[in-house]
């Protein structure tokens, strides 16, 4: 059974507001999180791709830093996959972790 694009919008909204700040320390650790903004869902067959746009300060700097974040959902909106869009930063997301983890592994 599918169900409306339209019905799913709470959901949609929910795990933008619940999982944003998270998603953003997982791109980069020491940024400061400010807000996310929707940027769109779109069905493509039995999946939903909610694109949204997070807003954050650098610790460094101070200047702005955002990454648009790729969540995909089955139709009875199961995580499928996450992933970074585009971004505006020096470093691309998730580099510090890759960085810590080599250094880990030596």
């Amino acid at each position: 059974m599918s169900i409306s694009l339209k019905s799913y919008a709470g959901f949609f909204e929910s795990f933008i507001d619940s999982s944003a700040w998270v998603i953003l320390k997982s791109a980069w650790p020491t940024a400061k999180y400010v807000r996310a903004d929707p940027k769109g869902v779109h069905r493509y067959g039995d999946k939903y791709e909610v694109t949204f746009r997070i807003h954050a300060r650098s610790y460094w700097t101070d200047g702005p830093l955002w990454v648009d974040a790729i969540a995909v959902f089955s139709d009875s909106l199961e995580l499928i996959d996450l992933h970074f869009g585009d971004y505006y930063a020096v470093l691309p997301p998730g580099s510090a972790w890759q960085a810590l983890s080599e250094l880990s592994n030596k």
